[in-house]
């Protein structure tokens, strides 16, 4: 029980020594380069932050102590949280891709536009976008937790 409570208090910090580091040069970038994207992902990230301290809480009190919705098993329950959580997961991990490659291609174009290559073009039309592909991010950011704090209250 000792070594779990360890293993556990280190990742802890070494979470939070992430969300730091991110969030401290995520701001002084914003500062220094005013890129779009940043705001957005920084608005994700600190969801992400709260959010997982919470729903982490939950899922772990709902596999354990709750009963799981629709006659489902424990085993089940959990499974179908881990999948919808993984899939979600992705879809906002190449958004996050697709922010931050868009920045880079604008940098680019910015600087010289003939030093953008003709692939990476169309990232330009996601640096146009900025607040619809943002949005998207946001809400894809709240689904997981979203559907823990329904299964948590019902």
């Amino acid at each position: 029980m000792f070594d779990f409570v360890i293993i556990w208090t280190v990742a802890w910090i070494l979470r939070v020594t992430y969300w730091i580091l991110l969030i401290v040069s995520g701001i002084w970038l914003y500062r220094v380069l005013k890129l779009r994207a940043l705001p957005w992902l920084g608005v994700h990230f600190a969801l992400s932050i709260i959010l997982g301290f919470i729903t982490d809480g939950i899922v772990r009190q709902l596999i354990t102590e709750g009963t799981p919705p629709f006659g489902w098993t424990s085993t089940d329950f959990a499974m179908r949280l881990s999948s919808y959580h993984f899939l979600t997961h992705c879809i906002v991990n190449i958004l996050v891709i697709l922010l931050a490659l868009s920045e880079i291609i604008f940098l680019m174009s910015k600087s010289d536009p003939t030093q953008v290559p003709t692939p990476m073009r169309p990232f330009l039309l996601i640096q146009r976008r900025m607040t619809v592909v943002g949005t998207v991010l946001i809400l894809l950011t709240l689904a997981y937790p979203s559907l823990i704090m329904a299964f948590w209250i019902a």
